[in-house]
């Protein structure tokens, strides 16, 4: 699909970048994690891993809002 809106635009200023299933994903996780409103055991379980130290690294990106957000609920 991408290809194709690429091919279809030549004269973009630059090409629709590349995506996938897995940075829906990605970033869905990421979403959840950043929340903290959702059990890490119960994240392991929807990614399908066998335990935590496999999403603890990838999907420990969080925001500056989110953050804050945490901090905030924590006072």
């Amino acid at each position: 699909m991408v290809d194709k809106y690429n091919a279809a635009h030549p004269n973009a200023t630059a090409d629709f970048p590349k995506i996938s299933n897995h940075i829906f994903r990605h970033t869905g996780c990421t979403k959840y994690c950043e929340s903290g409103e959702i059990d890490l055991n119960v994240m392991v379980k929807l990614m399908g891993h066998a335990d935590a130290k496999q999403i603890l690294k990838p999907y420990d990106s969080v925001s500056q809002e989110g953050i804050q957000r945490q901090v905030a609920k924590a006072c």
